[in-house]
């Protein structure tokens, strides 16, 4: 029994999804740094600064790390979920 072959990449709906991100986290740290200007107008110090370019890292590394999982390495969602672009014998839906 032969393994049948992968459909094609999902490019248009990692675009898609990676478009919506990038505009999601733009939108954070847009609210985040209203957010730090009102609190510090108000006298607030801020702690912990140390662990910020670790998230920022993490933020940036986990799209590019879907990137390269989807378009490097071949990898698709499973057959049998609902936004699969295959139907569950490996047909195209």
């Amino acid at each position: 029994m032969s393994t049948p072959p992968l459909p094609p990449p999902p490019t248009l709906a990692l675009a898609a999804f990676l478009a919506l991100l990038a505009v999601q986290r733009g939108a954070e740290v847009a609210q985040s740094a209203a957010n730090s200007r009102r609190l510090r107008a108000r006298g607030a110090v801020e702690h912990g600064r140390g662990h910020y370019p670790l998230l920022v890292a993490l933020h940036v590394l986990w799209p590019l790390g879907l990137l390269a999982e989807v378009l490097g390495a071949n990898s698709r969602p499973w057959r049998s979920w609902p936004w699969s672009p295959s139907s569950p014998d490996g047909t195209s839906a």
